[in-house]
């Protein structure tokens, strides 16, 4: 079967992937990243760097499923800082749904990781990012599975493998020393991972760090990424 998957290596999709995977080991998944260049540069350098790592963990692990990795750039500036989770759920669902919109019929289900925690604490994005999945892809409301919701955000975390617990992304402004990227630590995403105990993000990205500024196009450098970092 195939499923549509919006992933930003974080959290909560690196949990959704093992799920399908895990009940559908043979599976087709459509794979949507979207690259947000904000006026926060290292964010896109770190959700890349996590979710090119994790989605080369899950191709070993389940060599008989077929995992698509689509992605594009999208430049933008945010009046507020407050307001980028909100702008990650909407356009991440905006991108898959011009995606998929001629194809919906094709999805078992259009996985949506919205969880309780999200909800409790009013997280702004999935109603509308709902709406545009509807508007830009007819049908695809009706084929939504909102699998985590009802659970907290440990719960889901347990979920993940442990193998790479710790390459996931939730840090909205990392920082990047040396060969590593780690967590800033205050942040609303890492403080509910302090709450929650999951230890925040400390990633190597030597094998990435070359290519960031190597090629003349966002396209032509993640394509080059996926050539080099996941054959």
């Amino acid at each position: 079967m195939r499923y549509a998957i919006p992933f930003s290596g974080g959290l909560d999709s690196t949990a959704g992937i093992s799920e399908v995977l895990k009940s559908d080991p043979s599976g087709v998944l459509d794979i949507f990243h979207l690259q947000m260049r904000l006026r926060l540069p290292c964010l896109w350098i770190a959700q890349l760097n996590s979710a090119l790592k994790i989605l080369k963990y899950y191709r070993a692990a389940y060599p008989k499923a077929q995992l698509n990795f689509f992605t594009m750039s999208l430049d933008m500036e945010l009046p507020r800082y407050d307001r980028i989770p909100m702008q990650d759920i909407i356009f991440y669902h905006l991108y898959m749904a011009l995606r998929i919109n001629k194809h919906i019929d094709v999805y078992e289900y259009i996985l949506n990781c919205i969880t309780a925690d999200d909800r409790e604490r009013g997280i702004g994005g999935w109603p509308q990012a709902d709406k545009l999945l509807e508007i830009y892809a007819p049908g695809a409301s009706k084929k939504l599975n909102r699998i985590f919701l009802g659970w907290d955000r440990f719960e889901v975390y347990k979920l993940i493998p442990k193998e790479i617990r710790d390459i996931t992304w939730s840090c909205w402004h990392p920082q990047i020393e040396g060969d590593f990227i780690h967590s800033c630590g205050k942040c609303s995403k890492c403080v509910e991972n302090n709450r929650l105990i999951i230890p925040n993000n400390i990633v190597e990205h030597s094998d990435l760090a070359p290519l960031v500024t190597k090629y003349k196009s966002i396209e032509d450098e993640i394509a080059q990424l996926e050539m080099e970092y996941l054959k």
